[in-house]
């Protein structure tokens, strides 16, 4: 016989998934952006903001207790092109040749995305509401031309946003999203759930660097931290590490 918990767990169907976020908005975000002559530039007081965020990145990241020199930094995600919605991260991608710190580039991908991700829970910083995300990507990597990114160091757009009719076949994401929400539902350890974390990360980078920002497995990812999805599958981790300890 079912026991109480199983009948009250909930299967998300794809119908359940909102993802009225991901309609494109017809601007930038006034937050950060001005259009001047036709041609769109980071705000005064975003730049200053910014490169404060930068030289405190900068001061905390080290690998063998030395510093990380980082070639330049790269503001690209929605909040650099025309998906960009009120709960949009600020990302700010620095860039680093990932072999000149170790042959092993699986390993200092892993080192490193851990590192940002632990400076990022810690600080949690801000700019005019939005979240600023600091990540760090190997400089070898080749990415999709129609992701829009914005040199902060040189104060130039590497790749400029288009605004344009962007195909997005909403039925294919609500599907996609209602399948992971579910393997997360289902999920019982805590291996189980970091597999699925470390899986949505990499669907998701791969996705972006071969198709862009508007790439299936990014528009997923997207829904989902928007969702609570992702804070939800952190939480059961940390939930399911904190049973192990006290078992």
């Amino acid at each position: 016989m079912d026991s109480e918990n199983d009948l009250l767990i909930e299967v998300v169907s794809p119908e359940d998934v909102d993802t009225s976020s991901l309609v494109t908005k017809s601007s930038l975000n006034p937050a950060l952006w001005e259009n001047i002559d036709g041609k769109w530039v980071l705000k005064e007081k975003a730049k200053s903001v910014f490169d404060k965020v930068i030289r405190f990145f900068e001061s905390q990241m080290q690998v063998r207790n030395e510093p990380i020199e980082f070639d330049t930094v790269i503001l690209t995600g929605s909040n650099a092109g025309y998906n960009w919605y009120e709960g949009s991260d600020i990302d700010l991608h620095f860039r680093v040749l990932y072999s000149s710190i170790d042959d092993d580039i699986e390993l200092v991908d892993d080192i490193l995305w851990r590192e940002s991700t632990i400076f990022s829970l810690k600080y949690k910083l801000k700019y005019a509401g939005f979240d600023i995300e600091c990540n760090i990507e190997d400089s070898a990597e080749e990415h999709n031309p129609s992701q829009a990114r914005y040199d902060l160091i040189k104060g130039s757009w590497e790749n400029e946003p288009k605004e344009n009719d962007v195909s997005i076949d909403f039925d294919v994401i609500k599907e996609k999203c209602a399948k992971i929400m579910n393997m997360i539902d289902e999920a019982n350890t805590k291996e189980e759930l970091s597999l699925i974390k470390n899986k949505l990360r990499k669907y998701r980078e791969s996705g972006i660097n071969k198709d862009g920002e508007y790439s299936e497995s990014n528009l997923v990812y997207k829904v989902l931290r928007r969702n609570g999805t992702l804070v939800a599958l952190n939480d059961k981790i940390e939930e399911k590490q904190r049973e192990k300890i006290f078992k």
